[in-house]
């Protein structure tokens, strides 16, 4: 009878085998893998991001087995987890994101039209709370975090994913403020899906974004505001 527990980096705990109540740990080493997407961190450094996503992010395995042949004996594993991040895992969350509508639109994403939607709209969700993540990090001076904001407001594509995200998040409307939302979304069978947004803004006429071209757009604003601010992801 074993019993398995996972645990996010960082752990206070040991490595190589460990004696407990009759609980014994058989592995000279327990796994690592990547939280963000699962792939093997194993003979990486603690601050080495994933081969596969870039994020530093991780989970150790631990599993445990009982000497005898019932136990009753329970475990618990307490996980510290930071409450400060570095910037660059939010930065790894819009590149997935965008990978993933580029996804939609090539045909081989899986799912129905309602998934396809909220894949788009994870990515205005995720590119929208960047601007925090900058703020949030130690590392980057509170100078640099204000002129990044700055910039961010005064960019189109990424006054446009605000006003998806924001419509997304309060969900009723304010006639005061820009309402954007995905409105329409085709797909058929000789068709790759293709998925609009329509934005309505106080005294202006509805507008029409393709979803793919917003997400181009914003994340070639983001790499322009990085690159001038001196930040690499």
């Amino acid at each position: 009878m074993g019993t398995t527990s996972h645990c996010s980096h960082p752990c206070a705990l040991p490595m190589g085998r460990r004696k407990n109540g009759g609980v014994t740990h058989d592995d000279d080493r327990w796994p690592v893998t990547c939280t963000s997407c699962g792939a093997s961190r194993d003979g990486l450094d603690d601050d080495a991001p994933c081969l596969s996503c870039g994020s530093t992010a991780k989970t150790v395995h631990v599993s445990f087995h009982d000497e005898g042949a019932v136990s009753d004996e329970e475990f618990g594993i307490t996980a510290l987890i930071e409450k400060q991040r570095p910037w660059q895992e939010k930065w790894h969350e819009v590149e997935a994101a965008y990978h993933a509508v580029t996804e939609v639109y090539s045909g081989r994403a899986s799912g129905h039209h309602e998934e396809w939607k909220a894949t788009a709209l994870s990515f205005f969700r995720a590119c929208h709370e960047l601007p925090d993540a900058i703020a949030g990090d130690r590392s980057v001076s509170s100078a640099t975090a204000d002129n990044i904001r700055g910039a961010v407001r005064g960019d189109a594509a990424l006054t446009l994913v605000a006003d998806v995200d924001n419509t997304r998040k309060h969900g009723g409307r304010d006639p005061k403020k820009c309402h954007a939302h995905i409105g329409e979304m085709s797909w058929g069978t000789r068709e790759t899906p293709a998925l609009t947004i329509l934005r309505e803004c106080p005294g202006s006429t509805v507008e029409r974004f393709d979803v793919r071209d917003a997400a181009m757009a914003a994340m070639d604003a983001w790499r322009a505001i990085l690159s001038r601010s001196g930040l690499a992801p």
